[in-house]
């Protein structure tokens, strides 16, 4: 995660994983993110335990992860598809995010790279190609279920 985040210039590297760690009086369960794995540039502070318990229904970006597999562009876009994640990103500096949904045997959870200023158009290929690489490393560790 350490070598993307310098290898991109960005801010934030971090894995957010799924869990079902609530559920209602007649056992329905609800659907939460911790972010469990973040490395942070210089100057950039860990934000890890502002992100535990977050109810995913509560946000809009998973419906597009799940359909699309991934997301990518400004807060300002971001606000447009989910106010509220946008409003939570933001609060840490971050001007542009990626995000990738971890599949394996389910889905695990979403990595995250995430920027002070907009990567320039000759970055955003190298975003790309990172974050799929990563997000398949990473997958592969977090997968218990594949890997038995």
């Amino acid at each position: 995660m350490k070598n993307a985040m310098y290898h991109l210039g960005a801010s934030r590297v971090s894995v957010m994983e799924f869990h079902n760690g609530k559920s209602n009086p007649g056992g329905l369960g609800f659907y939460y993110v911790d972010m469990t794995y973040e490395v942070c540039s210089e100057g950039h502070f860990n934000v890890a335990n502002q992100y535990v318990n977050v109810n995913l229904s509560l946000l809009n970006i998973p419906t597009i992860l799940y359909r699309e597999g991934y997301w990518y562009g400004t807060t300002d876009e971001l606000r447009k598809t989910d106010p509220m994640l946008a409003s939570m990103i933001e609060r840490n500096g971050t001007k542009w995010i990626a995000l990738l949904l971890l599949e394996g045997s389910t889905e695990l959870g979403i990595l995250e790279i995430s920027f002070d200023e907009i990567p320039s158009a000759e970055k955003l290929p190298m975003v790309g190609r990172d974050i799929r690489r990563l997000g398949a490393q990473i997958t592969n560790k977090l997968d218990f279920k594949a890997n038995r």
